[in-house]
């Protein structure tokens, strides 16, 4: 179930022109210490790489989407871990890197201990998380539709859509909210955090 599941995610999130749009939201800069944390396939440190950011970290809990990510990118660093209990000295990151994980997490609060453990002072956590918005309930609408079989964009994020129905219904309904509005309190300052059709986007330093 797991692999399907991974597989699907792989299909569906290929857009890199918004990933590129969303990336440079954050002015990463070439000398930063990263660590994508939940790197999926790979692809972000591949987009990162080709903008000259090449000290790159990547940890994932699935050795299948590791393995997809080493295919990608052949001299990363990657590590098999978990987020709640992170391989890596304390104060060591510049940045931590988070794209649609936060959301699937049983150990919330937990994983935002060992992120701010391994920034430095000041360092950033940055993020892209699903959003509660009117387009995203159309779409999703649409996604469990008939006209999601004759379309194939949506045909294919039908899949993973189910796969993780309950856990995004959860998020939406009040993890979103719980999460955001707890950041400043688990020791995190607010530099921006802004809404862009599905997504929640933000940047936050270690106080």
């Amino acid at each position: 179930m797991q692999y399907q599941w991974d597989k699907s995610i792989i299909l569906v999130r290929r857009n890199e022109w918004l990933r590129r749009k969303r990336l440079a939201m954050f002015r990463l800069k070439k000398s930063d210490r990263i660590l994508d944390l939940g790197c999926g396939d790979g692809l972000n440190i591949q987009l990162l790489h080709s903008r000259g950011i090449t000290n790159i970290i990547g940890v994932d809990i699935s050795s299948y989407m590791l393995k997809e990510a080493r295919i990608r990118n052949p001299h990363v660093t990657l590590e098999l871990a978990s987020s709640n209990n992170l391989p890596f000295k304390d104060n060591y990151f510049d940045i931590v890197f988070v794209d649609s994980v936060f959301h699937q997490l049983l150990h919330l609060f937990g994983s935002l201990a060992e992120i701010r453990r391994v920034l430095v002072r000041s360092g950033k956590l940055c993020f892209i998380e699903p959003h509660k918005s009117g387009f995203r309930k159309i779409f999703d609408i649409m996604t469990l539709s008939p006209i999601a079989f004759v379309i194939p964009a949506l045909l294919r994020r039908r899949e993973s859509y189910l796969a993780e129905r309950d856990i995004m219904e959860s998020w939406l309904k009040e993890k979103e909210e719980v999460f955001l509005s707890s950041l400043e309190q688990k020791g995190f300052h607010k530099d921006f955090c802004r809404y862009h059709l599905l997504s929640v986007i933000g940047q936050y330093r270690k106080l």
